[in-house]
C-alpha cells in the first residue's frame, strides 16, 4: 500500500507532463497551419509587382468572395446533393492577369479538391464570375468578367459590385466564420475588420 502511495504522484506526474507535451505540440502544430495559411494567402504571384497591384489584387479576391460566398456550390459529380457548400468555403487560385493600356485584369478560379470550377460543371449553371478589372491610374474597380467573357459592372444600394457588404454577406460571413476558406477569412479580417 505505501508502495502505492508513493507511485501515484509519480505516475500522475508522468500522466500531467505527456498531457502538456501533447498540448504545446497540438498548439504548435495549429500555429504552424495558421502560419502556413498566413503565407499562403499572402504570398502575390510574380506578375503582382507593386503596391498598387497588390492592392488591387486583394480586393479582387475580396470582391469574388463576396460576389458567390453565399451561393450554394452543387457539381455534377454529386447527384445526390450531398455535399452542402458554398462558393465562400471553396479556394479562390489566381490564374493570370492581363494589361489592356491602364486596365488590367485578374483571373482567378474557384476549387474543388484541387481541380478549377467551370460553369458547366454545376448543376445550377450558375453565370461564375472569374475575373476583376480596375484602372491602374485610379485604382477604381471597373467590372466583373464571367467564364462567359461578359462583364458586369452593376451600380446602385444594393449592388455587390458597388458596396461589397451587403447586409445578406455579412450574416452569410458571421454565421459561417469557422467554415470559410482560410484566405476568405484572412481578407475578411484584413478589410471587414470582424
Amino acid at each position: 500500500m505505501k508502495y502505492l502511495k508513493g507511485i501515484t504522484p509519480l505516475l500522475f506526474s508522468i500522466f500531467a507532463l505527456n498531457c502538456n507535451s501533447a498540448k504545446e505540440k497540438t498548439s504548435k502544430l495549429g500555429s504552424l497551419q495558421s502560419e502556413t495559411v498566413i503565407n499562403n494567402c499572402s504570398t502575390y504571384p510574380a506578375a503582382v509587382n507593386s503596391d498598387l497591384l497588390r492592392k488591387a489584387y486583394d480586393s479582387a479576391r475580396w470582391t469574388l468572395f463576396i460576389w458567390h460566398c453565399d451561393w450554394p456550390y452543387r457539381p455534377y459529380k454529386d447527384s445526390s446533393f450531398k455535399l452542402i457548400k458554398t462558393f465562400g468555403q471553396l479556394p479562390l487560385n489566381f490564374d493570370s492577369l492581363t494589361r489592356k493600356h491602364d486596365t488590367v485584369e485578374f483571373y482567378f478560379r474557384f476549387n474543388d479538391l484541387g481541380t478549377p470550377i467551370w460553369a458547366f460543371d454545376l448543376k445550377d449553371h450558375l453565370a461564375l464570375m472569374n475575373g476583376v478589372a480596375f484602372d491602374l491610374r485610379t485604382g477604381e474597380k471597373l467590372y466583373l468578367i464571367s467564364t462567359a467573357n461578359y462583364t458586369v459592372n452593376e451600380r446602385g444600394p444594393r449592388s455587390r459590385f458597388e458596396y461589397l457588404l451587403q447586409p445578406k454577406v455579412i450574416k452569410y460571413i458571421d454565421s459561417n466564420w469557422a467554415a470559410l476558406d482560410p484566405c476568405f477569412r484572412l481578407l475578411a479580417e484584413k478589410l471587414y475588420k470582424r
